[in-house]
């Protein structure tokens, strides 16, 4: 087959995901509103997006895919817009552990455990 390229790899991605982010910044911006009715709604689809948000990143055979876009000295022939996506799902996957090898991943999820049951503790 041939080498994945910017487009194919982050049109079918993006296209779900503009209208998607542009709703939640839409509904963040409408529970400034003084209705509760905004403010209840965006309670609800903020955890809904924040998860779809990180779900993104998680994916270790994505990480790679763009990864290898830039490791082909491809990255010259990429815009600035298209550069800093990349860098952004880099840093992401990098964030959630893509990276790493198994042991590691297994041990980065056990830390990041921890540290979500004790982040409230200290509040």
């Amino acid at each position: 087959s041939s080498k994945p390229t910017f487009e194919s790899i982050f049109h079918p991605i993006e296209d779900y995901n503009i209208p998607f982010e542009t709703g939640y910044y839409t509904i963040r911006q409408l529970a400034l509103v003084r209705q509760r009715a905004f403010a209840k709604l965006f309670s609800r689809f903020d955890s809904h997006f924040s998860a779809h948000r990180e779900f993104r990143f998680q994916d270790p055979v994505l990480f790679n895919l763009i990864r290898s876009l830039t490791a082909d000295g491809n990255s010259t022939k990429l815009k600035d817009w298209q550069q800093t996506l990349i860098n952004t799902y880099i840093y992401y996957g990098k964030l959630n552990g893509c990276h790493l090898k198994n042991e590691e991943l297994d041990q980065m999820q056990m830390i990041n455990g921890k540290l979500n049951q004790y982040q409230y503790s200290f509040a």
